[in-house]
């Protein structure tokens, strides 16, 4: 009964990964990789791997005997409390992919178009299989896999990163401009600040709290310190366009996490039309790993982990990492 519990919550999406059905066209070529520009759907972006690789890897599960009946019970429960969210990020990353037409794209239509595996990659019966197996039940009770606040918690550092910005640009631009043009930029940051102060403490708020119910590792202090220091230093342009910017929509808060513009479907005769989904993504794909090594990765200046350790909940952990990806982060992305 399970099993069938489990079948059905994935929509039946998963199991026809590998049907040959044809993803609609894109709505741009422009809209494949990391969506920097937009943080709501750079933020879907990731969440929905952390369900694609999730979905995968229960399902992989039904197929260990030992394992099949706890991972279904845990997985129902949690896939019932992330529903509603899951849900959401499928429907808006169509929409962004796909324009008019993302009625037609299936979870594994976008699954494809994020360049994410169709398969946990593990052997079936294999020893970390049901290691994996094991491990998911205590770690999909864990708050690093709650969506919702995972993603409550994103729309709050979208917030505090376009304060970091007005606030980080004001004081480095104050001390360029002619002294005769300070004044005005002085006036527009005032401004700014009475016009998004209630914002701002709602987004602080905010992010303390999903902070600390996402268990997200680090210092909430530490990281807006950091985003403020990449703001820090802009380029010339960016002081010249400061007042306007201020003014404008853009440096509300309240636009920080707001979904992206829609696109209008591709003309027949476009040159987008030709390329599909699954094989048109040039940027860095959310699966940064091809396969699964036959121990983690140990970085520099750490020890390997004994044998006996892949029986841990380490390894279900380690597996996310293939879904969840955090390109927010990388500290290359050019600061405005």
């Amino acid at each position: 009964m399970r099993r069938i519990v489990i079948a059905g919550l994935l929509y039946g999406a998963l199991a026809a990964a590998h049907a040959e059905t044809a993803a609609p066209p894109l709505v741009s070529n422009e809209r494949l990789g990391y969506a920097f520009e937009f943080p709501r759907v750079l933020a879907e972006q990731r969440l929905f791997g952390i369900a694609h690789g999730v979905s995968l890897l229960a399902t992989a599960c039904l197929d260990a005997p030992d394992e099949a009946d706890a991972v279904a019970d845990a997985y129902t429960q949690w896939y019932e409390q992330q529903q509603d969210q899951i849900e959401m990020l499928k429907s808006e990353l169509a929409e962004f992919y796909f324009g008019p037409r993302a009625g037609e794209a299936s979870w594994s239509h976008v699954a494809a178009t994020l360049k994410l595996r169709q398969a946990i990659g593990l052997e079936p019966g294999s020893e970390k299989l049901r290691a994996a197996c094991a491990s998911l039940p205590e770690a999909l009770r864990q708050p690093r896999y709650d969506l919702t606040a995972l993603f409550q918690l994103e729309a709050a550092l979208a917030g505090m990163r376009t304060a970091a910005r007005a606030e980080a640009q004001a004081e480095a631009c104050s001390t360029r401009l002619p002294e005769a043009e300070r004044p005005a930029l002085a006036a527009h940051y005032a401004s700014w600040q009475q016009r998004e102060a209630d914002a701002i403490a709602s987004a602080r708020a905010q992010m303390l709290q999903q902070w600390q119910n996402t268990a997200t590792p680090g210092d909430p202090d530490e990281w807006q310190k950091a985003v403020r220091k990449r703001y820090a230093n802009p380029p010339a342009l960016a002081c010249e366009q400061l007042p306007e910017w201020l003014d404008g929509s853009a440096s509300s808060l309240a636009q920080s996490f707001a979904s992206a513009p829609a696109l209008g479907p591709v003309a027949a005769d476009s040159t987008e039309a030709l390329d599909n989904t699954v094989t048109a993504i040039t940027s860095p794909p959310l699966e940064s790993i091809s396969a699964i090594p036959a121990e983690p990765t140990v970085s520099e200046g750490t020890t390997a982990a004994p044998p006996a350790e892949a029986k841990s909940p380490n390894l279900f952990d380690y597996l996310m990492k293939l879904f969840d990806e955090r390109p927010h982060e990388d500290a290359a992305q050019p600061a405005e």
